[in-house]
């Protein structure tokens, strides 16, 4: 194989690229395992302090969080640091894809948030059960930070497309830092606390920040991308807000919570489509290619 591939094993030479890819790697690691502890850290002083029953409470309220940016991102994250890494030399291009990407996630990810937000008696007790009523409040705290998310989470994808896992690396720290304050000082209040904490830093004093400098570090507009997404949360909030305001009224009128939980949905989905379908039908062609919708 060797002598037909003209291929001799040698030992490792300086100047052949190694040293970049194992800082790059290497520094890609290191912001995993400081993300994994910033965000686990909750968990475990929730567990620590006032035991497994209400870390049983947060861990599935957090999970219900999660789940909007997950269906949203899961099927672009692991493709779009690649697409945006070929477009590195041209900055504008990568752009354009970048905010197209955003929107995409954005359509899906803010009325997902705002609809679980605004349903969460009823779509806990359909998911965990009556029991499990002490999750909704917890979960509303952490709503605040979910809406945050769908935007918040790209930031790293501009970081790694331009090969900055140092710069990465070193907002994770500062991220690790500030919600491992925020959680020490709510776990006296129990979960809520703990929620309240990572509502405060995750949906309010971070993502700003860190998105202002993943856009600045890579040369792109924050305001365009801010203007991207804009229309989809306005969206959201105003078919929140529309839909609490319907539930109130069916809990005055006595509705069974199936009954408040179908209509909620639907009306929310009604508002929602309505107030955005003209910026959501490009988004179609990201999320379900034009000729499967033509089959």
């Amino acid at each position: 194989l060797f002598g037909h591939t003209g291929y001799r094993p040698g030992s490792p030479k300086a100047g052949q690229g190694t040293m970049k890819m194992v800082t790059f790697g290497g520094y890609l690691a290191a912001y995993g395992i400081v993300t994994y502890f910033a965000r686990n850290l909750d968990n475990v002083l929730i567990g620590r302090v006032w035991g497994a029953e209400q870390l049983g409470y947060y861990s599935r309220a957090y999970f219900l969080m999660t789940l909007p940016m997950t269906l949203a991102a899961g099927s672009l994250a692991s493709v779009m640091v690649p697409s945006l890494s070929a477009l590195n030399h041209d900055r504008e291009r990568m752009a354009q894809a970048y905010r197209k990407a955003v929107s995409a996630i954005c359509s899906l990810g803010f009325p997902l948030v705002a609809g679980l937000a605004v349903t969460a008696p009823e779509a806990v007790r359909l998911v965990y059960g009556p029991k499990w009523a002490p999750v909704v409040p917890i979960f509303l705290w952490l709503c605040i930070a979910g809406l945050s998310q769908p935007v918040y989470a790209t930031g790293s994808w501009l970081l790694l497309a331009c090969g900055r896992t140092r710069d990465l690396f070193l907002c994770g720290m500062a991220v690790m830092i500030v919600l491992a304050s925020g959680f020490a000082a709510g776990v006296k209040w129990g979960p809520i606390g703990v929620a309240f904490s990572y509502a405060l830093t995750m949906g309010l004093l971070l993502p700003l920040p860190f998105l202002y400098f993943a856009h600045r570090v890579t040369g792109i507009s924050l305001s365009l991308t801010l203007r991207a997404a804009a229309p989809y949360f306005l969206a959201a909030v105003t078919m929140g807000v529309l839909v609490a305001v319907c539930g109130h009224g069916l809990t005055a009128l006595g509705a069974d919570w199936r009954v408040s939980l179908v209509v909620k949905v639907t009306v929310g989905v009604a508002l929602y489509l309505g107030l955005c379908w003209h910026r959501l039908s490009p988004q179609l062609n990201l999320f379900f290619p034009t000729r499967l919708r033509a089959d």
